[in-house]
């Protein structure tokens, strides 16, 4: 009985002074921010019949605060929409900017792990995030699926964002889609679930805070997308990819030669699923085995670290 008690408060010294790492991955919520945030999406939208493609690109950003219904919600807004064709004739070709646009007011229940939204033009709230689910749990609210069958919580893990582990839920196979505490979805802020309809939208998102690129883990910055770029001196305009979108094959064809190149291919969940070195002007990589999405292709050569987005159908 004595090594038994002695054997208890052991285990008990060794977990007040050695916490298990999984235990502290999950156990601390993670609420939304309320200020210095930065959500921004990248869209590879069909604007047509067949694979038609816009390379839309914007961002989420609070701007102020307003009171409903005697509730503090905190104001979202989109400053303004990069648009690009990259496939095909659309309606429009080459690169243009929209207007932004007000997005709604959320707020947060964070001791009932919840968020909430007040859509534009109306007053009444709608349940945002519901960070209490389970698996199994169907998802619920304003980004819930338009298409059968609703996303259900798959699983359960943790996913690091900046120097934090934080809970995500996966919802959805089809997208890769996570749930994730204190951001939101791996698919979008405010986006709707496409559940598991096929041929839509294909969706990433980076997140920062305070300045800082948190999510996806390696994101170097995120700035708030207000207009198209000026990227005349950089690298990004000596490289392409084609065909884009692509479901075997692309290629990467660069103005000048290159040695010694690194070249990663990452999807929108930080995860990297190809590396290699190039030296050539044009070089072809084997996507077959990619599951449909948006993925961010990366060529470094030292000196200029420069990313391009293409859409694996």
């Amino acid at each position: 009985m004595k090594k038994l008690l002695l054997f208890i408060v052991t285990l008990s010294v060794v977990e007040v002074l050695f916490p298990n790492p999984c235990k502290a991955q999950t156990n601390v919520y993670h609420p939304f921010p309320d200020s210095n945030a930065v959500w921004n999406i990248y869209t590879g939208e069909y604007c047509g019949f067949g694979f038609d493609v816009w390379d839309k690109s914007y961002s989420y950003i609070f701007s102020g605060d307003t009171l409903i219904g005697g509730n503090n919600y905190h104001n979202i807004a989109v400053p303004a929409i990069q648009m690009n064709t990259i496939a095909f004739q659309c309606t429009t070709s080459g690169a243009w900017i929209e207007p932004g646009y007000y997005a709604g007011a959320i707020r947060q229940d964070i001791p009932g792990k919840k968020v909430f939204i007040v859509p534009p033009s109306e007053v009444v709230e709608q349940l945002l995030y519901d960070f209490n689910l389970e698996v199994g749990d169907t998802v619920k609210g304003f980004t819930e699926s338009f298409a059968f069958p609703q996303d259900t919580v798959i699983s359960i893990d943790s996913v690091i964002v900046g120097n934090d582990y934080r809970k995500r839920w996966f919802i959805n196979s089809t997208y890769g889609i996570y749930l994730i505490e204190g951001i939101g979805s791996s698919y979008g802020l405010l986006e709707l679930s496409p559940g598991m309809a096929t041929d839509f939208f294909l969706n990433g998102i980076c997140f920062s805070q305070n300045g800082t690129a948190l999510y996806p883990e390696g994101s170097s910055v995120c700035d708030i997308i207000t207009g198209i770029k000026d990227t005349t001196t950089t690298l990004s305009m000596t490289f392409n990819i084609y065909p884009n979108p692509a479901s075997n094959y692309i290629t990467i064809n660069v103005e000048y030669r290159m040695k010694n190149t690194e070249c990663r291919i990452m999807n929108v969940t930080g995860q990297e699923v190809f590396q290699s070195s190039i030296n050539n002007q044009q070089s072809s990589i084997d996507i077959s085995s990619l599951s449909p999405g948006i993925y961010f292709l990366t060529l470094s050569n030292g000196e200029q670290t420069v990313s391009k987005k293409f859409v694996k159908k």
